[in-house]
């Protein structure tokens, strides 16, 4: 049995998600690699929504291995403890000591596969192409895919093709064996990766794509925020901003919604898109105080994105209004989580500090301040 195709990512609605179908069609899985030159959260929170359409497999029990690259600080590391803390699951990064050695984890020679193989009782499954785990790379950026399923060879060229994909698994072990943990580099890479040559430019990613109909000649400020920003956005894992009053729950009672300039929702991992007004946006996981649940985010009518938070005096403190609220992006087993803080003065200063250090302390056109680190 053979079974070959292509996507030419997104023409015709293709995506990435076509390859990983075709070959979770031929049964169950039982272990489960990829070779990526870098990982974005959003990226890994892709693939778990394609691996979760297919519940024949139970994903907590695939055993899992992910040989990811942190050339250039690239790799997110939530993303990475993402992947890490899934059950069955272990994190390797290629030549990881030696390039967390190097000013802005700069590379010898750069790794750069992407590539995926799935195997189970029946079948082999190669994936390759052009697309990292990242958003864009698994979802909607301009991307070439193939996937090769082989099994139960019953002609030469049959079994050539599933030797060929038993090349690529051999392939893997050599290099999954030349890797570092990445336990052991977690330390150090974070504080690369949060460092202020990191954070003032991040280097891009697929992520980075701004889909917008403007002239090229508007877009160096995107709607309200440079596209500098929008990658700060991007890698930063604390995001703070001053929460202005509003009477969304009534005359009375303390406002619940965060009015956040237009695109500040790609912090959250939302991609920056074109909206038209009064769209949903998504929804992000808050925890405040102990208390965990999932809050909309909408895109309104006077063009700024508004995100729900735990209710005042119930779930949450008992106001909002005019303080700063910080929040931080983190890994949980469910996926990226943002944790919520409400700031005292010594802590905002030290917000700010940070934030400063890294090129990452802003203000709004209204002179709202908010900042990055």
């Amino acid at each position: 049995m053979i079974e070959h195709a292509f996507v030419c990512q997104p023409e015709g609605g293709a995506t990435y998600q076509n390859l990983f179908d075709r070959a979770l069609n031929h049964g169950r899985i039982d272990r489960f690699d990829a070779a990526v030159a870098y990982a974005t959260t959003s990226g890994v929170e892709t693939l778990l929504a394609i691996m979760a359409r297919h519940s024949a497999n139970d994903w907590k029990k695939v055993k899992k291995r992910w040989l990811v690259a942190i050339d250039w600080c690239r790799s997110d590391p939530v993303a990475l403890d993402l992947l890490a803390n899934m059950d069955a699951s272990k994190v390797r990064i290629f030549n990881g000591a030696r390039v967390v050695a190097r000013k802005n984890c700069t590379p010898v020679t750069p790794f750069h596969p992407k590539g995926f193989l799935l195997r189970g009782r029946d079948s082999t499954a190669v994936i390759v192409g052009s697309g990292n785990l990242s958003r864009n790379g698994l979802r909607g950026g301009h991307e070439l895919g193939s996937v090769l399923v082989a099994g139960d060879p019953k002609t030469p060229l049959e079994n050539d093709l599933l030797t060929s994909c038993r090349s690529v698994a051999s392939w893997f072990e050599n290099q999954w064996k030349k890797a570092d943990d990445f336990d052991a580099l977690r330390k150090a890479y974070v504080e690369r990766y949060d460092s202020a040559d990191n954070l003032r430019a991040p280097p891009p990613t697929e992520d980075d794509g701004v889909e917008s109909d403007e002239p090229a000649a508007d877009r160096p400020r995107h709607r309200g925020l440079a596209v500098e920003q929008l990658r700060q956005l991007r890698a930063a894992r604390h995001f703070w901003l001053r929460f202005v009053p509003n009477q969304n729950r009534g005359k009375d009672l303390p406002g619940s919604q965060l009015m956040m300039s237009r695109m500040m929702r790609v912090f959250f991992g939302f991609p920056a898109d074109d909206l038209p007004p009064d769209s949903p946006v998504g929804e992000v996981r808050i925890e405040f105080n102990g208390f965990s649940d999932w809050f909309s985010m909408r895109f309104v009518n006077n063009k700024m994105d508004v995100l729900n938070l735990p209710i005042p005096g119930r779930e949450g403190p008992p106001t909002y209004d005019n303080r700063i609220l910080l929040f931080r992006r983190r890994s949980s087993r469910q996926g990226a989580d943002y944790l919520l803080t409400v700031g005292e003065p010594s802590d905002v200063r030290e917000w700010l500090r940070r934030s400063n250090r890294v090129g990452g302390a802003y203000k709004m056109a209204s002179g709202r301040p908010w900042g990055i680190f």
